[in-house]
């Protein structure tokens, strides 16, 4: 890895957060209030951009009483053809991660409009970004398996990364019967910048880099999956995490896998988060 790749301007560290809380409950039916946001962190405490949503969700059969109780608020009330409680919830927590990835979707396009030339760092893979070519995704987590020999991996050392591979966008496009009402709900709410599922000519190249040592923990301890169109970008990619690696000191639970600028961003937003939604 070169750690001069990342003396690149970014134009914003972008990541999403997103709160639930019941409100109320008819019948058992709950009432629930979500908050959504996304931001672009400019790794220097400021957010360059954000996006934000409160909605509020009820089933049909308490439609009426919700729009009457919320009536001028100017929160969205939004209700949801299921009796069972449940089965509600589930629509719901899936309804909003949707709203959450679309606030991000368009935060990320009202972004790369205004600097064409600008590199931007997502929280994650970048299948939903990816019409946009100065993009880099950032991946923590070490669930999915992209190596069928993971073998490199056990005695890579800090600073260095494993073999590049490549990823087909569109195999990530499984979704659950009730992650297609999520999305129908996402765009009936007028949410066109919904995640939209690539063709399978997107190949997305990715590879790991190690953070941090992890001779004394788990394989996946300072582990972090990088993404990106081109070898060149991925090597900027793979330098800005290391340039910001956070140590055990940082206080972030994450911090062996937490890049700081994205983890910065994070914080920014959760200053944003309504006092309703933190006391829960």
């Amino acid at each position: 890895m070169n750690p001069a790749a990342a003396d690149v301007p970014v134009t914003g560290y972008i990541d999403g957060i997103q709160h639930t809380v019941v409100i109320d409950a008819y019948q058992h039916r709950p009432v629930i209030g979500s908050y959504v946001a996304a931001g672009a962190g400019t790794g220097a405490g400021e957010l360059a951009g954000l996006c934000e949503r409160l909605t509020v969700w009820c089933s049909h059969d308490d439609a009426v009483q919700v729009a009457d109780r919320f009536a001028g608020s100017g929160l969205t009330v939004v209700s949801l053809a299921c009796q069972d409680p449940a089965t509600f919830s589930h629509v719901v927590a899936q309804a909003v991660s949707s709203l959450r990835s679309a606030a991000e979707v368009r935060l990320f396009r009202a972004l790369s409009a205004a600097a064409p030339d600008g590199l931007l760092v997502v929280d994650g893979a970048i299948a939903d970004v990816h019409s946009h070519r100065n993009v880099v995704g950032v991946v923590k987590s070490f669930n999915t398996r992209y190596l069928s020999d993971e073998s490199c991996l056990w005695g890579l050392r800090p600073g260095w990364c494993s073999p590049v591979f490549s990823i087909d966008a569109s195999a990530r496009a499984h979704m659950s019967p009730n992650a297609e009402i999520a999305a129908g709900v996402a765009a009936a709410l007028g949410d066109a910048a919904a995640p939209q599922v690539p063709s399978g000519d997107v190949q997305v190249l990715s590879c790991y880099v190690r953070a941090h040592s992890a001779a004394s923990a788990g394989v996946g301890h300072g582990l972090v999956r990088v993404e990106a169109l081109t070898g060149q970008l991925l090597e900027v990619a793979a330098a800005l995490v290391w340039q910001g690696r956070q140590d055990e000191r940082s206080g972030d639970p994450r911090w062996d896998r937490h890049a700081a600028p994205i983890a910065e961003t994070e914080r920014l937003l959760r200053t944003r988060v309504p006092i309703v939604f933190s006391a829960h």
